[in-house]
């Protein structure tokens, strides 16, 4: 009969929920100390503690021992996922659409800044900001393994070169911050929030974020408050990110993922364009199918019953965008201060007439042309009658959003890439009142090393305000909207 020991490792093994073990790695030597250590933590096979207040969070911490942080290397990103959470998506497979395929794992605060996150806390928990800090720091770290839960914790320990929990691979696989959905979605968010999303009750199409995409929203921009900018990572920034944390673990449990370590997918949230056959995710954009799509569009081109004919619109177009000698004054730029690499540097943010003019065309319900590119999702301003219009939105209401969307993409690009000329889509810009913004960027190359121009290729809605169309629906509209021509002068 084996020890009492390997007996519980070896249920757990059968169970499915123990896996990388040391000793299953050619490239690695088992070590017994972590073995040992391993059948501490792991010493219930269906274990999800479900934490109510932070006091049950210490007493979990100090029965299982779970340590300081390590070293917070976030290398290995392609392969982030441990297997017990990679062997949780097949939970949920069954009956699922073939689009999904076998599923993908999206995070709702992106890889990017729980990587930088994971980096502050090992330092923090580590004492390099003094007593308080570390205290805070501490409570948020363990609150964190508590939400993992014990095999997430020992899955990841087992991949670090230490026996100590690599604080950056363990954010990366807290079942919170994932959500299960179809791979390769068109309008993935990149570095930005990537929300759950539900429709309203009665509300007519209209959507809002799940309550515990809510809470780790407010913890994403207490982090953005202090890591982008002078980098304050102080008491409040870690009691307030523990606080988000655990209001959404709270009313997550209502998603009854019972003794199953990933929350059930929300399969509502997410469309299938059947023209490009690529995968959108709603998120807050109100979507019109082609009856909707057609009223609307009728509406905002011959407003009061046909006004307009098409051939009056397509002229009515070339005067409005079509601006010959005048077009220079309505170039936008926007300089500021931002800290890159540690060392302050001015950002010049442009934002040309020809780009405005495109904006027209692509995202606007009075001028878009539906002789244009395939994209399989659009978004469209709605109320957008003019390119004078357009200019005194972008000039007044969104550029303040489009600098700070910049900046927040500096941030994640590599500083030898900027000297490349790199393209950039930034996606759940914050703007209200418009919600969120979608944004096409190039760096430019630096004309020296304290500047760094950033031009603006387009700007799209892209929450609560914007009404989205497929691709399918746009060529089912065709025949009613013809493409606009507009000569060049």
């Amino acid at each position: 009969m084996l020890p009492v020991g390997k007996q519980k490792k070896k249920a757990l093994e059968n169970s499915g929920r123990v896996l990388n073990d040391r000793a299953v790695d050619k490239n690695r030597k088992p070590k017994g100390k972590a073995t040992a250590k391993a059948t501490k933590v792991l010493n219930r096979i269906a274990d999800d503690v479900e934490p109510e207040d932070p006091a049950e969070v210490d007493n979990f911490m100090s029965t299982k021992k779970i340590g300081l942080p390590g070293k917070a290397d976030g290398s290995n990103r392609k392969d982030w996922a441990v297997k017990p959470l990679t062997d949780a998506k097949s939970q949920y497979m069954d009956g699922r659409e073939d689009w999904w395929g076998k599923g993908a794992l999206h995070h709702l605060v992106s890889k990017e800044k729980l990587t930088t996150i994971g980096e502050q806390l090992a330092k923090a928990c580590h004492g390099s900001g003094g007593p308080a800090l570390r205290t805070a720091a501490l409570d948020f770290w363990y609150l964190c393994c508590q939400l993992a839960g014990e095999h997430i914790c020992e899955a990841v320990r087992q991949g670090s070169a230490s026996d100590a929990i690599n604080p950056v691979r363990l954010l990366w696989n807290m079942p919170i911050m994932v959500s299960l959905g179809p791979p390769s979605p068109a309008n993935d968010p990149g570095q930005n929030f990537d929300a759950d999303t539900e429709p309203v009750p009665g509300g007519n199409g209209e959507r809002q974020l799940t309550e515990a995409s809510e809470h780790l929203l407010k913890l994403e921009k207490i982090w953005d408050a202090a890591d982008i900018g002078l980098g304050n990572y102080d008491v409040t920034m870690w009691q307030g990110m523990h606080t988000c944390l655990l209001a959404a673990h709270k009313v997550s449990k209502k998603r009854g993922r019972g003794r199953r370590l990933l929350y059930p997918p929300l399969p509502e949230q997410w469309l299938n364009d059947s023209y490009t056959h690529q995968v959108i995710k709603q998120g807050l954009v109100k979507f019109l199918g082609t009856k909707d799509g057609i009223e609307r569009f009728r509406g905002a081109r011959f407003p009061e019953g046909g006004a307009l004919s098409n051939t009056d619109a397509a002229v009515f177009l070339e005067d409005t965008l079509i601006l010959g000698a005048d077009a220079k004054k309505y170039n936008l730029e926007r300089t500021c201060t931002i800290v890159l690499d540690g060392a302050k540097a001015e950002l010049i943010v442009q934002v040309s007439t020809k780009t405005l003019q495109h904006i027209c065309r692509r995202h606007t319900l009075t001028f878009f042309d539906f002789g244009g590119t395939e994209r399989p999702v659009n978004t469209l301003w709605p109320n957008v009658t003019s390119f004078v219009k357009m200019h005194h939105m972008v000039d007044v209401e969104l550029m303040p959003a489009v600098v700070e969307g910049c900046t927040r993409a500096l941030r994640f690009v590599d500083t030898e890439d900027m000297h490349q000329s790199t393209e950039v889509d930034v996606a759940h810009v914050p703007n209200p009142p418009w919600g969120t913004l979608y944004m096409k960027i190039n760096i430019s190359k630096f004309p020296d090393e304290n500047v760094v121009t950033v031009k603006v290729k387009t700007i799209a809605p892209d929450g609560e305000q914007a009404l989205g169309f497929l691709r399918a629906d746009l060529n089912a509209m065709k025949a009613h909207f013809r493409p606009y021509h507009v000569k060049k002068r």
